[in-house]
């Protein structure tokens, strides 16, 4: 039987209603066996400077699967929760479903670079 865990949601999104969420809609119910997480997450924050003046603030969380010698790369920006995108560094051309199936659960839109190639 597979693992089921109940999230509290208060706005489940439209690719979790119907059966995969409580009859309420306050809770989505997601099935753990196939969700494989990342082996490790950072949060970074980079400064760009002008002088002694800060230009440019980069706060973000970095997601890394697969390979831990050839990983795969998701960053969210902290200014934009919702979205998450993917690299290409080693010739990724598509995201695998496994690391798919994760980031569907947690952003609104994933891209890979600069093209989406999941939004809900």
């Amino acid at each position: 039987m597979a693992d089921s865990v109940a999230i509290p949601h208060p706005d489940v999104p439209e690719w979790l209603s119907g059966p995969t969420s409580s009859d309420d809609g306050q809770y989505a119910v997601w099935d753990t066996d196939n969700d494989v997480g990342p082996f490790k997450i950072v949060h970074n924050r980079d400064f760009m400077m002008n002088g002694d003046q800060v230009d440019q603030d980069y706060n973000f969380i970095d997601y890394l699967f697969g390979d831990p010698s050839n990983p795969i790369l998701a960053r969210m920006y902290l200014d934009s929760p919702r979205e998450i995108s993917v690299s290409r560094e080693g010739g990724l051309d598509e995201i695998p479903e496994s690391v798919m199936v994760y980031l569907k659960k947690r952003f609104h839109e994933v891209s890979l670079f600069d093209a989406v190639v999941w939004a809900s």
